[in-house]
């Protein structure tokens, strides 16, 4: 089913998430969120082969969720609204941000194949337009802002109709999501939220998150305004496997970041106190809490997580 594929891909794009006669001429606003991840070396994790990817493949859309799993590498930047009531009333293929997204395959059997399986899938579910070279593939018989573009060797590229096709738009990003990008090294998955430009969606979120909160979730409510930039470094197999980041604006708000994250952790391991003994799901996340011990560095408060053993004991 054509909606079935289309919202499979949607859903892809925005987890860490065209018109076809109206562009704008202009790039968005600099992003406040970019990723990074190299799916071959992801899957090929032992990490990545717990992860039952059947289930993700063996339903509708299968073929195509399959597909786009043979991407050797995915990279895309997302420009947020300011309001998360824009979210609250997305309809349909209209989505309420700004985004470029880049899928990457190698020139193996098997990626042809994939490539092969998308041209396929987007013919039959999709308006389509072509500029040179390029074809681009927009929900059949609907108003989107969305599309896919074939063309590109070796490449699919998912975006709003805010962008053109051009690889330059990578760079449109905060200087601190660039900075910290570039002290990413060769780690497999990289996720970066600018919080400094994505604070009017943040303050949004929180106003209407207060409303009705009991009175003991109101001291979380804070934490965003500690932070500035949080980053999110996956290195399966390396030391740490992976590492949580955040950037505070100065070192008392650091401080105060690192205590809060300290109290959660806290909780969450008194909360796991009363699960029934050898339960698969606590035993987890136990190990999980086990390793994450807040530290800092000047205005950098880091949570780390050497290993993550037991995932495969609470799939389904």
């Amino acid at each position: 089913m054509q909606v079935n594929r289309w919202s499979w891909l949607l859903a892809l794009v925005l987890m860490l998430t065209l018109s076809s006669n109206s562009w704008a001429q202009s790039k968005p606003a600099p992003a406040s969120v970019a990723f990074q991840l190299k799916m071959a070396d992801l899957l090929k994790s032992d990490l990545g082969k717990s992860i039952p990817l059947d289930q993700v493949t063996g339903g509708p859309g299968g073929a195509m969720a399959e597909a786009f799993l043979q991407a050797q590498t995915i990279r895309g930047v997302v420009s947020l609204p300011d309001e998360v009531g824009e979210f609250m009333m997305m309809q349909g293929d209209q989505l309420p941000m700004d985004i470029y997204v880049e899928m990457s395959f190698g020139d193996s059997s098997e990626a042809k194949k994939a490539l092969e399986t998308i041209e396929k899938e987007l013919k039959s579910n999709s308006d389509i337009r072509e500029e040179g070279d390029l074809r681009y593939f927009s929900p059949k018989g609907k108003d989107a802002n969305i599309a896919i573009i074939l063309g590109v060797p070796g490449k699919v590229v998912f975006l709003s109709d805010t962008y053109k096709h051009d690889a330059a738009n990578f760079d449109n990003v905060t200087p601190a999501i660039k900075q910290a990008m570039a002290k990413m090294g060769n780690a497999p998955a990289g996720i970066f939220l600018d919080f400094d430009q994505a604070r009017p969606l943040i303050k949004s979120g929180l106003k209407m998150a207060r409303q009705g909160a009991p009175p003991a979730a109101v001291p979380f409510f804070e934490i965003p305004s500690n932070i500035s930039l949080l980053q999110l470094v996956g290195n399966p197999g390396k030391e740490p496997a992976l590492a949580l980041t955040a950037v505070s604006p100065d070192e008392e708000k650091a401080e105060m970041l690192r205590e809060t994250l300290q109290g959660l952790v806290g909780m969450g391991k008194m909360a796991l106190g009363q699960a029934p003994p050898g339960n698969p799901q606590a035993k987890f996340v136990n190990q999980i809490l086990g390793q994450m011990k807040p530290t800092r560095e000047g205005n950098v408060v880091t949570l780390s997580i050497s290993k993550i053993e037991g995932l495969e004991d609470i799939l389904p």
